[in-house]
């Protein structure tokens, strides 16, 4: 009964990990009056059958508040339990699974078949409804899904990626454990706080890699989109930035709006009239090579780790221990923008490959940040033996092609390994 360790509870608003750790004869005893509020135990036979989808009746809350009064003194995440379904509605739909590396399939299916079943459908109808939808699925992504496992990466509550004991950690980046002097007391984003990322947490990157990382290459990413953080009033550690320009210009974020506003003294008071296309030159500069850094280090930070050893060389490269010729051309990263579809938090999904089929790389990730979408190879892996440029990426791209019909795609170079001035060219339109 104890390879049940981990209980994985869904609603359709929110999702609850409970893990039973550190397995005694009394941890048992509690976990197992747990799990029988939930599945079907034959004693005799010492199985365990967990029942998937349950309704938040008054019996079930009931039960649940029983059983967390009488053991929470033992192990306060009980509390954790009380809060999930205080959250329910009376008669709300959840699901109870073992494990919760559930797969954009099986996500899809779960909130889809929620959504339904909390509108009042019944099960039959739900069934063919989902059975119909995921025929279009299949049909979206039978290409991809010949080669790849697709893993989104949940970003609407707090997760913690990795070992969550920090006496057990051992740092992705540079493979050093408490053991070795390493420290894990901050809390370490996989995607950068400043870019909006409140929820994302990578547990297995040591305070030193943390530091080292922010100044190397995650304030070159930030540099990259810091207009846009301006212009959607995305809040850092510091708030909205300001950003101030060669040419005097500053934009700023207040009360909602988003400023262009020139710092030149301007003691008429006159409005100034702005052209319709405006060059603005930061005082910063950017390493592009480091963006793209950055981006696989957001990868490397989400995956699961037992695919670490696979990226031993792209680790040397996001730590800038990896040479690489003058002229090194790096795959292209595909970007699009698409101002209908904001994102309050960035969020990523991973394609893992799971064929031998080396034309395809082993990682490809989708960054979504705002508006933007950024599809992107990350290289250097053992698994692969080929660098994914020209034709190569050419061949990799034909597989996506999901992503054919999204949108105009802009493919853009990375490969640039110094630091460069940045230039934003923005265009106006004049309101009547």
């Amino acid at each position: 009964m104890s390879k049940i360790n981990v209980l994985f509870f869904i609603s359709n608003e929110d999702s609850l990990q409970f893990k039973l750790d550190n397995i005694t004869n009394e941890s048992l005893i509690i976990y197992f009056q747990l799990l029988s509020i939930f599945a079907d135990i034959n004693e005799e036979k010492k199985l365990i059958e967990l029942n998937a989808l349950h309704k938040a009746t008054e019996e079930l809350k009931d039960s649940m508040k029983q059983f967390v009064d009488k053991y929470k003194g033992e192990d306060p995440r009980f509390n954790k339990l009380t809060s999930f379904f205080r959250d329910l509605n009376d008669d709300e739909w959840f699901y109870v699974l073992p494990r919760n590396d559930l797969g954009l399939k099986k996500s899809f299916y779960i909130q889809e078949s929620l959504n339904l079943l909390d509108k009042g459908y019944i099960f039959d109808e739900v069934k063919k409804i989902l059975e119909e939808k995921e025929a279009k699925f299949n049909n979206t992504f039978s290409n991809v899904l010949k080669d790849y496992h697709i893993i989104p990466i949940p970003c609407e509550k707090k997760i913690y990626i990795g070992e969550n004991n920090k006496k057990k950690r051992v740092c992705r980046f540079c493979k050093k454990s408490k053991e070795d002097g390493a420290t894990f007391k901050h809390i370490a984003h996989a995607i950068p706080e400043a870019l909006g990322n409140k929820n994302i947490i990578n547990n297995e990157e040591c305070d030193e890699c943390n530091s080292k990382f922010e100044k190397m290459i995650e304030r070159d990413l930030i540099n990259y989109l810091n207009i846009y953080r301006v212009f959607w009033g995305i809040k850092g550690k510091n708030g909205v930035p300001k950003i101030k320009f060669k040419d005097d210009k500053l934009i700023d974020y207040q009360n909602d709006i988003f400023y262009i506003q020139d710092t030149v003294d301007n003691d008429s008071q006159e409005p100034i009239d702005f052209p319709n296309n405006i060059k603005l030159e930061p005082y910063y500069s950017i390493n592009m090579m480091d963006v793209y850094r950055c981006f696989c280090k957001i990868s490397l930070s989400v995956i699961d780790k037992k695919f670490i050893k696979y990226f031993n060389e792209t680790i040397k490269w996001i730590n800038k221990n990896k040479s690489l010729s003058n002229n090194y051309k790096l795959p292209k990263i595909a970007m699009l923008l698409n101002p209908q579809n904001f994102n309050e938090q960035p969020n990523i999904t991973l394609y893992i490959r799971k064929s031998d089929n080396t034309c395809y790389p082993l990682l490809v990730s989708e960054l979504r940040i705002y508006t933007f979408i950024f599809v992107y190879i990350v290289p250097f892996s053992s698994k692969d033996n080929r660098e994914f440029i020209e034709e190569e990426y050419q061949d990799f791209w034909s597989k996506f092609e999901h992503y054919h019909g999204a949108g105009n795609w802009n493919f853009k170079n990375f490969s640039s390994d110094i630091d460069q001035d940045f230039i934003i060219n923005l265009k106006l339109d004049k309101k009547e």
